[in-house]
């Protein structure tokens, strides 16, 4: 009798362990359980909402909840971050992250730090270059070096907004070619390209495929990378100059707040490494320049505090901050 009652016992705290494991198993994966929400920082029509809306259609068949597209073009990155701090650490609201905003971190009135954020993945890299119109009588970049070395401050270069991956880029080469600039930030790109064009600013940074599609009008003297382009054998980097340093390219990834459940970010993770290999996707990679590039969160994680440092040194020894 007693070994019945003890199997009877054991067969209830088996039934019961099955039970628990399969309601937490149930819980796991019932969350995403409401529409999700995706930040940008950027407004509609831009090419980082573009990226965005694509990968929000696409982590829906992943998640089995739709992500809302949220547009926080203000502040510079602020707006977003102060958005996202104001959520619940439940990852329920997460952003794209933008290069940019590694400079855009150090600028006055920037109410958060960078480390109130979880940066979970890299999924997306753009490089840039440095362009004159097609009459410039720069043909090479050491052409423009000469230039600028035998006219300190002459040389006009435009780009995006102060701490923005364009603005970054054109000082850290003007510091290594060891060359004095007239730096001209814009509001956006598109600013500076349309100056090139005509003809009213000497040279600006984009991206390689935004100067290719207007070949007719631009031409790009230097890639911001650390090796050349197959694609474009022919355009060197800065370290073909003897100018060894980090460049900086865009960066398309995700960060969320701070302090979500470890097992929400696992479910986040492999539902947008699911999205890197979407063919739609996929094809956002095909414009020259631009690549698919998975970095995990410790990787993705060092290279954002890394390079949002030496932002802060440029930004500091230009004394736009103390």
């Amino acid at each position: 009798m007693r070994k019945l009652n003890m199997l009877i016992v054991l067969s209830v705290i088996a039934a019961l362990a099955v039970l628990s494991f399969n309601v937490d198993v149930h819980a796991a994966k019932k969350w995403p359980d409401k529409p999700m929400e995706l930040l940008i920082p950027t407004s509609p029509g831009s090419g980082a909402s573009v990226y965005t809306q694509t990968v929000a259609k696409l982590a829906k068949k992943y998640l089995d909840q739709p992500m809302d597209v949220l547009h926080k073009p203000s502040g510079n990155g602020n707006d977003l971050c102060r958005f996202l701090m104001r959520q619940p650490a439940d990852a329920n609201s997460v952003a794209i992250y933008v290069g940019s905003m590694t400079g855009y971190m150090n600028l006055p009135g920037f109410e958060s730090k960078p480390t109130d954020f979880v940066y979970l993945m890299q999924m997306f890299k753009s490089l840039y270059s440095l362009y004159v119109h097609q009459d410039s009588p720069f043909k090479t970049i050491e052409d423009m070096i000469k230039y600028a070395k035998e006219n300190p401050g002459k040389l006009d270069i435009g780009s995006n907004k102060i701490g923005s991956v364009h603005f970054t880029n054109v000082e850290l080469f003007a510091k290594a070619a060891g060359i004095k600039i007239n730096h001209v930030p814009y509001k956006g790109a598109g600013g500076a390209r349309k100056d090139v064009m005509g003809k009213h600013l000497t040279a600006a940074v984009a991206q390689p495929y935004e100067v290719l599609s207007r070949s007719k009008y631009l031409r790009m003297l230097l890639l911001f990378d650390d090796k050349r382009m197959p694609e474009l054998p022919d355009l060197p980097v800065p370290s073909d100059l003897g100018y060894n340093y980090d460049t900086f390219y865009q960066v398309y990834g995700i960060m969320l707040k701070k302090g979500a459940p470890a097992d929400r970010l696992e479910i986040l993770k492999a539902a947008f490494k699911k999205v890197m290999e979407e063919p739609e996707f996929v094809k956002l990679g095909d414009k020259t320049g631009n690549s698919i590039v998975f970095e995990d969160t410790d990787v993705f994680t060092q290279k954002v505090l890394k390079k949002t440092e030496t932002v802060r040194e440029i930004l500091v020894e230009l004394k736009v901050i103390k």
